[in-house]
């Protein structure tokens, strides 16, 4: 910012304000900060010196920073995390919550070397297994009690609890084979003790979406929450949706976490329709998601029956469009496309440019969820 590299005060001019909360003025202001980064003054057509570096904000919208809830920034501690500068402060999210990249074994590590040195404000749930995510689905962390040390967990939260916000479960067959829900409750168990709340994930059973609902308490949160996996989603079963409408009311979190592979748009509209939104809306950004944006399949270049609005369809390198007729092509080049043919859900944080009103949206939740 020019505010920055001058060490002057900076002046952001025809801005509209959203998300400060109650009172916050309507219409657009400008908003005066001071040469340290403080906000000196707000209000309309702001009189300054003329010494003061400007910005024309063109009538855009301008708001605090926004927080992820769910992210692996463990670089080069896992194979599957991102460095928090490719998700973070230069895409408008101040804050990251990295969703049990390291476990007990490995948290100093990450938090001497992604922590401290990070823009960034990160905070994480911790890993129930002790080795995190080292590497990820090829070396589960959860495969049997062996893989828990209490006593590690305990002492390392009392070394790292301004840092640590919480416990992460991923509670998936992928991880956890035939363990089913004993990983949950051993991970509720230790929440309880620490007095933090547990993030779970939900995947592939066992275990049961319906058995993790019954486990966790207010300020718990359930991530991948409107995923379309057989037997995990939510528009399968009317009485896990029954569930899940009861332990939203209770206070148990919703959380998106889009990811890769673990949102489905078609259960979220459902779900919504009827009433049931997410508390928070997050990107599960990773290695493996980052540069694979889910696209809505809808062409609106052709009409051609192999182009259903309802169905999902993924870009892959150079993989053409399923219509003979539409020479729409896919890969990292063409899906970021300003003038693709495809409209769009949510599009994950991409390693190049990517419109800023749609990094926004998808790569923002609540900051009531760290609360």
């Amino acid at each position: 910012m020019p505010g920055d590299q001058t060490k002057k005060p900076l002046l952001l001019t025809n801005v509209k304000p959203m998300a400060f909360g109650a009172g916050t003025q309507e219409g657009a202001i400008d908003i005066l900060v001071n040469a340290d980064g403080r906000i000196a003054e707000i209000g309309p057509s702001l009189a300054v010196s003329q010494d003061v570096a400007r910005i024309d904000g063109k009538g855009a919208f301008i708001s605090p920073g926004w927080v992820d809830l769910h992210v692996h920034i463990w670089h080069g501690g896992t194979d599957i995390s991102i460095r928090p500068s490719e998700c973070g402060v230069e895409r408008g999210v101040t804050t990251l919550v990295d969703a049990g990249s390291a476990g007990e074994a490995n948290f100093h590590g990450f938090r001497e070397y992604i922590i401290e040195p990070s823009r960034e404000r990160i905070k994480a749930f911790l890993n129930l297994g002790s080795i995190g995510l080292v590497a990820c689905n090829r070396v589960a962390e959860l495969r049997d009690i062996r893989d828990i040390d209490l006593d590690r967990i305990l002492e390392v939260y009392a070394e790292n609890s301004e840092h640590i916000v919480g416990i992460k479960v991923r509670a998936s067959h992928v991880i956890t084979g035939s363990w089913g829900v004993t990983p949950v409750k051993l991970g509720k168990k230790i929440a309880k003790i620490l007095k933090v709340p547990m993030m779970v994930h939900v995947g592939e059973p066992p275990a049961l979406y319906d058995e993790v609902l019954e486990i966790l308490g207010p300020g718990d949160v359930v991530t991948h929450c409107f995923n379309g996996k057989a037997g995990s989603s939510i528009m399968e079963d009317e009485d896990l949706f029954a569930l899940a409408e009861r332990c939203a009311s209770e206070g148990i979190r919703l959380d998106i976490g889009h990811g890769g592979a673990s949102f489905s748009f078609k259960v979220a509209e459902a779900a919504i329709a009827r009433g049931l939104l997410p508390f928070s809306i997050s990107t599960d950004l990773h290695g493996h998601s980052m540069n694979f944006p889910v696209w809505r399949r809808r062409c609106r270049s052709c009409s051609a029956s192999a182009c259903p609005s309802t169905r999902w369809w993924r870009p892959s390198p150079m993989r053409r469009h399923p219509s003979s007729s539409c020479r729409w092509r896919t890969g990292f080049r063409s899906a970021r496309k300003r003038n693709s043919p495809f409209s769009t859900w949510s599009i994950p944080i991409s390693r190049r440019r990517i419109p800023t009103a749609t990094s926004r949206s998808s790569t923002s939740c609540s900051s009531r969820a760290m609360q």
